[in-house]
């Protein structure tokens, strides 16, 4: 028996973009208008260094050792175990950090988080997820929601990049660009630069004039909690003016001429 196709979500199909179609490769995780590679958003930002978490890596191997140190007799294997505690760390807090993305877009939807979204978690991030997924819910009934577009496509000719923003549309009477993150105890400086890449893109797109909120819903993925943090028009202005230079960055360090490229010459 031949099985339906599974149905394309609108955010993949192609779109189009100044006349010309803006795809997104899944498995390769890259953007393409009119045929040629544009980075996304997300991949401009990596960019940025980020020393802080040279620390945590070493945190984590440290962390690692003191809880197995009855394990020292075996010393070797003690070590190489440690050398990836920051990896393991990592990729757990991303398998929660992916499901608190799924739960937030089902409930700005508004739609039913169910069990099998957080079943593949461990007991007690299950929890957290539950826990999130309440405290979402009391803050998108406590603002007023307007006219607004979800898991919309951007993308700038003018800068060459593209993305997806959670939310564009009017919040509590204000227009407004919204995400979704999922961490620790803070935001990081990253996520307003992502928010303006979206303003950017849209302001060009649509040719908007009026003042544009930046939110972040930060869903802490150690405590449940549910916290919005807003930035008025006053104040990200140096943050739109740090992503476009960071753009401009990005540009030129695409043409610095790689290792393979130069073997070809020589």
């Amino acid at each position: 028996m031949n099985l339906p196709e599974p149905e394309t979500p609108d955010w993949a199909k192609p779109q189009m973009f100044y006349g010309k179609p803006l795809t997104y490769n899944d498995a390769r995780h890259m953007y393409f208008w009119d045929g040629a590679h544009v980075p996304s958003v997300t991949t401009i930002i990596r960019r940025l260094d980020k020393p802080g978490l040279i620390q945590w890596a070493a945190d984590m191997a440290v962390e690692y050792i003191a809880e197995n140190v009855s394990a020292i007799p075996d010393w070797p294997q003690l070590l190489i175990e440690a050398r990836k505690a920051h990896s393991r760390k990592k990729d757990a807090a991303a398998d929660i950090g992916t499901v608190l993305h799924d739960i937030a877009e089902r409930i700005q939807e508004g739609k039913e988080a169910t069990l099998d979204m957080v079943e593949r978690l461990p007991v007690e991030d299950q929890l957290i997820a539950s826990n999130c997924a309440i405290a979402l819910k009391e803050w998108m009934a406590a603002q007023r929601f307007g006219e607004a577009q979800l898991e919309r496509r951007v993308f700038s000719r003018v800068h060459m990049y593209a993305g997806r923003c959670d939310r564009f549309g009017v919040i509590n009477d204000r227009l407004a660009v919204l995400d979704f993150k999922s961490g620790g105890a803070q935001v990081y400086t990253e996520a307003w630069l992502q928010l303006s890449a979206y303003e950017v893109a849209l302001r060009e797109e649509l040719g908007i004039n009026e003042p544009i909120s930046h939110v972040v819903v930060h869903l802490n993925k150690r405590t449940g909690a549910c916290t919005a943090h807003v930035r008025g028009p006053e104040h990200t202005e140096a943050a739109k003016e740090a992503w476009c230079r960071l753009v401009a960055f990005d540009a030129a360090m695409r043409q610095l001429p790689t290792e393979a490229q130069m073997r070809k010459v020589a």
